[in-house]
């Protein structure tokens, strides 16, 4: 009998560790004089005297004080063994059969879970939604049976389906359960878990549950590019990763590496750590942001660009800022967009008017230029150019702006002021020259100079000011940096 025991033993294959502590508590007891004490079979990891553990689902912390594993003190517990545990922190009415201790922070409770079905030869046929005693590790919960591919399971039939649990529970995906029935407690069927946190689903097309199918003896590498691919564009960096592997940080550590190294993983940043997202998924949305800019471009053809949190806001207000911005970065480092200043656009994109327009450009060109430092208002030129339409004359006066022709200033308290960039270039070197000879200046000194009243004046020396080329000081300016005068 021995050694055809040992020989079964040898041909099973040995289970692998995931690193991280868990047990499933059978028995919970208080101990005069020592406390709580609580058994179980340790399913994976390693567990030292004084560290601590999180019991879920309440998601309390406590931690151990003493081990016994056989009846003797010890140090620390590994896999595969019977163990007792002596626990601080904790109520005695607190800990529960069926409770689960694991590595603080790796485990979160769930109310569904996605799994591999088998259902036992001898049993009657499984109905969509039907009621069941769920059974795994040592705990016991009520649960409905939602059949994602069919609505009847027959006997010795397998299906992926998703158990809505009449509690919340604690598990890692491979874990194994069996399902009873709820009247007579009859064993029927039983599986592994295959997602421990899916949304709610209530039916699948075949190509997702042949996904599903793949997970059921699926490795670590399997069950990461199904977390991706189900969160797409959410990024995860490799201890976000180990957490919700539930692994050793140093195997998925290796596995993310070998991932970016065959191109199935982007890196989207590398600080404060290394963060990953599918490289489809982030390909893809950079075709996504390009498409955007195109058709913007198209529909708008005398804006030059469009800020960057405009596109963001329309197109990838989900995603987050990281990722918005490594998209960005990767379609300028292929020289497919220009940024500039926080704004945006396709890289040969430029304004081009057309011949009606063109007329018209040049007919406000000659307009704001002529006006010198008393310069005309938006209505003021729809009024000049009323046989125009408004929109027309708004979409022109816009593009030259874009184009810098126009300056934009605003004060922050009345309505912008446009320039011609001729008229503020000429003001600018009427500013330098008098700085130049008398050191300082008046707001009355600069509006003598250029012939202008002090509702113009002060826009010019506030965007003076903002350029660098001026410094208010109280009621006076100095020169700042006459250079300044050449980035105008």
């Amino acid at each position: 009998m021995k050694s055809i025991l040992k020989a079964e033993i040898a041909k099973t294959p040995e289970k692998h560790d995931k690193g991280v502590f868990r047990l499933w508590v059978d028995r919970s007891f208080v101990l005069k004089g020592i406390g709580n004490v609580v058994t179980g079979t340790v399913l994976s990891g390693r567990l030292k005297t004084g560290e601590k553990l999180e019991l879920l689902p309440r998601q309390k912390i406590a931690r151990v004080r003493k081990l016994q594993a056989h009846n003797r003190d010890v140090e620390s517990c590994t896999v595969g063994q019977r163990v007792a545990i002596n626990l601080i922190g904790l109520e005695r009415d607190e800990i529960r059969r069926g409770d689960m201790l694991a590595r603080e922070g790796y485990f979160r409770p769930t109310y569904m879970v996605n799994a591999k079905l088998y259902l036992l030869g001898d049993a009657s046929p499984l109905e969509n939604r039907t009621r069941v005693r769920f059974h795994v590790g040592s705990l016991e919960l009520l649960a409905r049976v939602v059949l994602l591919g069919k609505q009847t399971l027959g006997p010795g039939e397998q299906a992926i389906v998703q158990f809505r649990l009449e509690g919340p529970v604690a598990l890692d995906t491979g874990e194994r359960y069996i399902i009873r029935t709820c009247s007579h407690s009859h064993t029927i069927g039983g599986g592994s878990i295959v997602e421990t946190h899916p949304r709610k689903l209530k039916y699948l097309p075949a190509a997702q549950l042949e996904q599903y199918e793949n997970l059921e003896d699926g490795s670590a590498r399997d069950y990461l590019l199904h977390l991706l691919c189900k969160r797409p564009l959410e990024f995860f960096t490799v201890e976000m990763l180990t957490r919700e592997l539930a692994g050793r940080e140093r195997e998925v550590l290796a596995l993310v590496t070998e991932l970016i190294g065959n191109k199935t993983l982007a890196v989207v940043t590398e600080k404060p750590a290394t963060a990953v997202v599918l490289a489809g998924h982030f390909a893809a949305a950079c075709e996504q942001l390009a498409e955007f800019l195109e058709k913007f471009h198209w529909e708008n053809p005398y804006l030059g660009e469009i800020k960057l949190s405009e596109l963001k806001s329309k197109k990838f207000d989900s995603i987050s800022t990281t990722v918005f911005e490594a998209i960005v970065l990767a379609l300028s480092d292929e020289q497919r967009i220009v940024v500039e200043r926080e704004t945006v656009r396709l890289t040969g994109h430029r304004i081009v008017f057309n011949e009606r327009d063109g007329r018209l450009r040049d007919r406000i060109d000659r307009l704001y230029l002529d006006a010198g430092f008393v310069t005309p208002s938006v209505r003021d030129v729809f009024e000049e150019f009323s046989e125009v339409r408004e929109a027309a004359v708004a979409s022109v006066i816009r593009a030259m702006q874009e184009l810098g022709t126009l300056v934009e200033i605003r004060t922050g308290q009345d309505k912008p002021v446009l320039f011609h960039l001729e008229n503020v270039k000429r003001a600018g070197r009427i500013l330098v020259d008098l700085l130049q000879a008398g050191g300082e200046i008046r707001i009355s000194d600069f509006r003598e100079a250029i012939g202008s009243s002090r509702k113009y004046a002060t826009p010019l020396l506030i965007y003076f000011d903002q350029r660098g080329l001026s410094e208010r000081i109280g009621e006076v300016r100095l020169l700042k940096d006459p250079k300044a005068l050449d980035k105008l």
